[in-house]
């Protein structure tokens, strides 16, 4: 057999050379791929923060939008509320404009002679009926009391108004500027009173034979201060000499009733 030849002295430095360059040239592309691994981390993470800060961008600017939004559903149903309120109060007077219409229409129907003769006025406006009665067709010469005419033209005046529910009834007594008479003065020392017992004696009559609630109605005097015509001729003093009633809707419940005109003179005492 033929003997195997001894390698060469200088193969196994030249086999120790390879695998060093290959063992260096790995490491030197696995850092390399290690740093592309490390760039395209960096990468991703900027683009994850400025996607987190686009995202908070975004939240800030949609905030106000969605507290404008909560504001103006709160305000819808704000408005929804506040038109179902005036389409009620819109109801409610339609309501009263109709029962202070057919209360006038009795009126006039009833009190047809004494408009006719001019001791009757009836005057609706603005929401309100004012009813002026001569003092002549209520009481009794010289006196508060109540005549029998005033007695049966207050009782039409009453069932007049018996359908105006929910309406109040201010009855004001109005006199001349004569000075009162003397068989009353002890009672009615000037024409404050003498007017307040006018309107009392009709208030107490609507409600004890008109059945006119208690709670619906109001008296106050105004002696001879807010005259209709001068007091110069006997004539015009017969016309300031009045009792006038304003029908208009009652205050809201828990609100105490005031009268219309200012000031008012204290009732006088009963008999």
């Amino acid at each position: 057999m033929t003997a195997l030849r001894a390698a060469p002295p200088w193969v196994p430095w030249l086999v120790a050379v390879l695998v060093t360059g290959a063992a260096l040239y790995g490491v030197v592309w696995g850092y390399g791929v290690r740093g592309r691994l490390l760039e395209q981390a960096e990468k991703a993470e900027a683009a994850a923060g400025a996607a987190a800060a686009a995202r908070r961008s975004v939240e800030r600017e949609l905030a106000p939008l969605k507290a404008d939004k909560a504001g103006i559903a709160s305000e819808k149903v704000s408005l929804a509320a506040a038109r179902a309120s005036l389409t009620r109060e819109l109801a409610l007077q339609a309501g009263q404009q109709a029962a202070l219409k057919a209360a006038a229409d009795r009126l006039r129907e009833t009190m047809k002679r004494e408009i006719s003769q001019g001791d009757v006025h009836l005057t609706a406006s603005k929401g309100r009926l004012e009813v002026g009665l001569a003092d002549r067709i209520l009481f009794e010469r010289g006196s508060v009391s109540l005549s029998a005419r005033g007695e049966g033209v207050l009782a039409r005046v009453g069932t007049a108004l018996g359908g105006t529910d929910g309406w109040q009834i201010q009855v004001a007594g109005h006199t001349d500027n004569t000075p009162v008479a003397s068989n009353l003065r002890s009672r009615y020392p000037s024409n404050w009173e003498l007017s307040l017992g006018h309107s009392a004696r009709v208030v107490r009559f609507l409600q004890e034979r008109a059945v006119t609630p208690p709670d619906r109605l109001v008296a106050n005097g105004h002696g001879e201060y807010q005259p209709v015509a001068s007091n110069q001729l006997a004539a015009d003093r017969a016309k300031n000499r009045r009792v006038e009633l304003l029908v208009m809707p009652a205050p809201p419940s828990g609100e105490r009733a005031t009268a219309e005109h200012q000031p008012t003179a204290r009732e006088p005492p009963s008999r």
